[in-house]
């Protein structure tokens, strides 16, 4: 069995990578439409609809004073960001909105961000 590596995102700002992360997840979904009629009769039918996508990033590390200002003026401004993913042999890339951005600070430990981004658009794989 091949041992991976989890999921690497960066994320990117005016074409300046901002931040990546130390966990994240890439969700994925997709809504369906019952296309259920007469003619099918006993049991519902759907087809594939709309899909969405969100990524959620907790530990971020911000490259500093300058990065962690973009991704507030991007949250604060509603601010679309490019979002680059990579998941084992996969890579991803869309953009987003920064939906989530609390700060954390604990007595003697580090900074901690923690960033939530809906997709905006395709996800595409690259």
């Amino acid at each position: 069995m091949d041992v991976q590596r989890g999921v690497d995102v960066v994320l990117i700002v005016d074409n300046v990578p901002v931040a990546g992360q130390l966990n994240a997840s890439l969700n994925r979904s997709m809504s369906e439409i019952e296309i259920t009629n007469q003619i099918k009769a006993d049991w519902q039918d759907s087809i594939g609809g709309i899909k969405s996508w969100d990524v959620g990033c907790s530990g971020a590390y911000i490259t500093g004073t300058n990065s962690f200002n973009l991704l507030e003026e991007a949250f604060m401004t509603n601010k679309k960001i490019n979002v680059k993913i990579k998941l084992g042999e996969n890579d991803y890339e869309g953009q987003g909105l920064i939906t989530d951005f609390p700060l954390n600070a604990t007595y003697n430990s580090q900074f901690k961000y923690t960033i939530n981004i809906l997709g905006c658009g395709a996800l595409i794989k690259k």
